[in-house]
């Protein structure tokens, strides 16, 4: 539901303030979002939405264009959206902060310390993963959410805080929490040209040409609301359940590939993924665990079905520092059979190996430094063929 409309966003938020030095450093990903909160006048901190303009939102890719359309025919609401126009390709962070392309911010000038969530809708003509960034000061820590967005259609997303986790590749956090009062900065990009760039640099993911792309924000409001705590369970931790609207993930490598959510009996949901491979290349999703989320897990569970015979391949990744070097990833592999019964699949820590050409510290799976839980199909890459499938995922945990 679309925040309600009392206060301006002249009113709030000062406008056409200078692009900060920094751009704010790719997330690594994912975090899940809550939907459908309804947002009472009092509640609504900032409100921007966009039948005036770009209220304040500005680009920080030179090649990239921000507008406001004024057709209701495209907007979500009203008349008004924000409209921005890129080429999706690889990002090249240079001097400046450029090379990120599609990527836009919004300085806030007075930081608010009752709030609570972000909320908008989202529409892209092209299905893409998207991030929210929240940065304390200038360029202080930053804090990221990741959504993906089905091309053709808005998206409602309502953000509560706790389901930013930290970027272990930003400035550190001296308290290690997410303060309201310090968030100076929200950013919206598009993670596509993070996961082109990973594609092109290791040479095991499919990547597309560089296309044109449109993302459209509407109704963006800042919310006032008390901290959320994250449900905690003693022998379990959810990583993913694939309800709409999508979030939590993103998909890298493939070709022609569909992704949507699909209610089961009972009213559960699965991640449906339509695709095709290119021989001797890999197709994952990538899913962000929050840090330090998984300490005391011992095992990494999921169903799957499938409609051809795949072997898939589950790694974690583990940080404990920023940068490329204070990273490493543990694989496993599992087959999973075609037909429309339910596998499921639990993968004890155990059975884990260090990824080749990767090194680690002190040469052991640390569940508490995991951030990324990928779940790709080996099958093009083993087999050297093309692969066309269809694959089910659901109920993605980690148990004790």
């Amino acid at each position: 539901m679309p925040c309600e409309r009392g206060r301006t966003a002249g009113q709030l938020c000062a406008r056409k303030e200078p692009i900060m030095r920094q751009m704010l450093a790719v997330a690594a990903l994912l975090a899940a979002v809550c939907v459908g909160v309804e947002a009472q006048e009092e509640d609504v901190l900032l409100l921007l939405d966009f039948e005036d303009g770009t209220e304040g939102f500005v680009s920080i890719d030179p090649q990239t264009t921000v507008s406001a359309t004024t057709a209701p025919e495209i907007a979500y609401t009203g008349n008004g959206a924000l409209q921005v126009q890129y080429m999706q390709a690889a990002m090249s962070p240079g001097a400046g902060g450029g090379g990120f392309p599609g990527a836009v911010i919004l300085p806030l000038m007075d930081p608010f310390e009752e709030l609570g969530r972000v909320s908008f809708a989202i529409a892209s003509d092209l299905s893409t993963p998207v991030v929210v960034v929240l940065t304390e000061g200038a360029e202080g820590p930053r804090y990221n959410c990741m959504l993906w967005c089905s091309a053709g259609a808005w998206h409602e997303y309502s953000l509560p805080l706790h389901e930013f986790s930290a970027d272990l590749d930003g400035p550190p956090d001296p308290n290690g929490t997410l303060d309201p009062g310090e968030v100076s900065v929200v950013a919206v990009f598009d993670a596509d040209s993070f996961l082109r760039l990973i594609g092109e640099s290791t040479g095991m993911f499919h990547v597309e040409p560089p296309e044109e792309q449109t993302l459209r924000l509407d109704d963006f409001c800042l919310l006032s609301g008390e901290p959320d705590v994250p449900p905690q369970g003693e022998d379990s931790v959810t990583i993913a359940t694939y309800e709409p609207p999508l979030r939590g993930f993103a998909c890298v490598g493939g070709q022609d590939v569909v992704v949507e959510s699909e209610e089961l009996e009972g009213g559960e949901s699965a991640l449906r993924l339509d695709y095709s491979i290119p021989a001797r290349t890999l197709f994952a999703v990538i899913h962000r665990a929050r840090q330090g989320a998984l300490a005391g897990m011992e095992a990494i569970r999921f169903q799957a079905r499938s409609n051809r015979e795949v072997t898939l391949i589950v790694s974690l990744e583990e940080k404990w520092g920023p940068g490329e070097e204070n990273k490493s990833s543990y694989n496993a592999t599992m087959p999973v059979e075609p037909g429309e019964d339910w596998q499921t699949v639990t993968t004890h820590t155990s059975s884990f190996a260090l990824g080749d050409n990767e090194t680690d510290p002190n040469g052991t799976l640390d569940m508490d430094l995991v951030q990324t839980v990928t779940i790709g199909d080996a099958t093009a890459l083993l087999e050297g063929a093309e692969v066309l499938n269809s694959l089910w995922l659901r109920d993605l945990v980690a148990v004790r």
